[in-house]
């Protein structure tokens, strides 16, 4: 089976509502079951990444006045997991975001 025809699966399942993109960074495309609206916590370090529980996704109309309706949206948080900090992994990362 083809790559394109795997994406063309996964996009047809999100617009069924059975998965969602999860975005977690740069990197591949993440998929995930449509459950509970979180997001996503990758460390800086090795990549892992978690989630990251909130009360509901967040939703509002043009909120910068360019003519769009935001339906939602996803926070990555950046910073290190507990096996990197503990390892000294994460004591400076030197990096900005």
């Amino acid at each position: 089976m083809s790559r394109a025809s795997v994406l063309n699966v996964m996009d047809d399942l999100v617009r069924a509502g059975l998965i969602m993109r999860a975005y977690a960074g740069h990197g591949a495309a993440r998929y995930e079951t449509a459950s509970d609206y979180h997001h996503h916590s990758v460390c800086d370090a090795c990549g892992s990444v978690a989630d990251v529980p909130c009360d509901s996704p967040p939703r509002c109309v043009d909120p910068v006045g360019v003519g769009r309706k935001v339906e939602g949206a996803q926070v990555v948080f950046g910073g290190f997991c507990v096996e990197c900090l503990s390892s000294g992994a994460g004591k400076t990362s030197g990096k900005l975001r």
